[in-house]
């Protein structure tokens, strides 16, 4: 994956574990979900994009996981999420790479109160 040029690539839909489809574009030949430098994000819009022609990814993205560091097939996490945030704010929130593992533990997390909090 480390010396892959990306030329072969195409768009492809993959679900995250919300349940909704992100769209990006996959390398044919590392097999990985790619971020040209001239984009914002990892991820498209598919506003105005017809999903049911946009062929599934199921592999996922081999990267190394922001919170337990082992390289894993993992999901783009937004720190700051879009329905608490807004489209807009919620970009410009950290963001990062983390496995389903630590994904899935984060969100768990965040449904308990915060302590200290008066509500």
């Amino acid at each position: 994956m480390g010396n892959c040029d990306h030329r072969s690539h195409e768009l492809r839909r993959h679900m995250a574990c919300n349940g909704h489809w992100q769209v990006g574009n996959f390398c044919l030949d590392c097999a990985t979900f790619i971020k040209f430098p001239d984009q914002p994000g990892m991820w498209f819009s598919h506003k105005g994009l017809i999903l049911d022609d946009i062929p599934i990814e199921t592999w996922g993205v081999m990267e190394e996981c922001g919170h337990c560091k082992t390289m894993q097939f993992c999901e783009w996490h937004h720190y700051g999420p879009k329905e608490m945030f807004g489209n807009d704010d919620a970009e410009s929130w950290p963001q990062g790479w983390l496995c389903v593992s630590c994904h899935d533990y984060w969100h768990a997390r965040m449904k308990r109160p915060i302590r200290g909090s008066n509500g």
